[in-house]
């Protein structure tokens, strides 16, 4: 595509002048646009965890898998199939999806404790010989708010 520096007005490739004001017409460089900043990788190094932030992180994975595969099998169960068992015999339809929706929340918190307990001990040993390094990538209000700082 040209342009008219004169008038501005654009033609196609093979226009050689401006039919209007009989100016050379230039050839248009598109405008690439720059890199932008965001999202922008981090890292930050951390020594310890806290006990109260493992939890959270233990719980949100053991909550969300473990109660949603037993709410599935509830789901399963009423629908007649023999996914939900006590003392070795079926439990089907609504006993069945309230049965797994009960064992689903003791399970997620039991999981939760013991993963708690064993990654809080983990976590403890591994911060005595070395920092662990997470990367991330920090959204556009995160690293504004990093960069005012700075």
């Amino acid at each position: 595509m040209k342009k008219c520096p004169y008038c501005g007005k654009e033609y196609p490739d093979d226009a050689v002048v401006c039919p209007a004001d009989q100016t050379a017409l230039v050839t248009v460089v598109a405008e690439v646009a720059p890199i932008p900043d965001y999202p922008k990788p981090q890292v930050i190094t951390i020594r310890r965890f806290t006990v109260a932030s493992l939890f959270k992180i233990v719980a949100i994975g053991c909550i969300i898998s473990l109660f949603g595969f037993s709410l599935l099998v509830g789901i399963l169960s009423l629908f007649g199939a023999h996914t939900v068992h006590w003392n070795r015999e079926s439990v089907t339809g609504m006993a069945g999806l309230t049965m797994s929706v009960f064992l689903g929340g003791i399970l997620a918190l039991a999981f939760t404790i013991i993963g708690w307990i064993g990654f809080a001990i983990s976590f403890w040993l591994f911060s005595r010989f070395s920092s662990l390094k997470l990367h991330y990538i920090a959204d556009k209000e995160q690293a504004d708010e990093r960069d005012i700082r700075t």
